[in-house]
């Protein structure tokens, strides 16, 4: 399957609610939505959490906790990070854009922990 032009990601900047956003299926647009480089981490049902692989180095202010499905908190993410779901037809690593449902999980997800994000342990 071919890569999507645009995807929707729920966004989650520092001191501000998550949001979502249309933007470019491109590595640059990606790296401009968390200021810099990007590190995906797996949340589970295939969502991914897209962060900057260096704001702790660079001093980014805390968002939120990463927590477990028990509510403990497993690491802090700094800077903005944005959540969105990995492309299962691309061998390539890419990302497609969020369902509706998809983007209602993860706005309960915020909801339920303001200051955290909840991943699922496989």
């Amino acid at each position: 399957m071919t890569k999507q032009g645009k995807i929707r990601i729920v966004r989650f900047p520092v001191d501000s609610d998550p949001f979502v956003v249309e933007i470019d299926n491109t590595l640059e647009a990606l790296q401009g939505q968390v200021e810099g480089l990007i590190e995906p981490v797996a949340l589970g049902r295939g969502l991914s959490l897209v962060l900057n692989e260096e704001a702790l180095l660079i001093g980014m202010e805390p968002n939120r906790a990463l927590v477990d499905r028990n509510g403990k908190a497993r690491v802090t993410i700094a800077g903005p990070f944005f959540v969105t779901v990995d492309d299962e037809t691309d061998d390539e690593g890419n990302f497609r854009s969020l369902t509706d449902e998809e983007i209602a999980r993860v706005m309960r997800m915020a909801t339920r922990h303001p200051k955290a994000i909840m991943f699922e342990v496989a």
